[in-house]
């Protein structure tokens, strides 16, 4: 029985894999990934992608060319799932 806690300690010291967030999952992806995407989405909703499908379906979402995903809210990109949020002034 004292393997049992053996192995717990073990388990937590395996690295963790890292998990992309939707919105850089999405902007990441190819057209048919994107699709593959949008349909588990729609079969699993999470209260947490609204923003991202409204800016989606606005035509605001955008990327940069290290794919990560901004929102344009009226000519200010803002970035999405980043550690701390980035702002860009388009045309500043």
């Amino acid at each position: 029985m004292r393997i049992y806690p053996v192995l717990l300690l073990l388990a937590t010291l395996l690295p963790l894999p890292a998990l992309g967030s939707d919105a850089g999952d999405f902007v990441g992806a190819d057209t048919s990934g994107q699709a593959r995407l949008l349909e588990t989405w729609a079969a699993q909703p999470v209260p947490g992608r609204l923003p991202l499908l409204q800016a989606l379906q606005d035509g605001r979402l955008a990327a940069d060319s290290d794919k990560h995903p901004f929102i344009d809210n009226q000519g200010t990109l803002e970035g999405i799932d980043t550690p701390t949020p980035t702002t860009v002034c388009v045309g500043c």
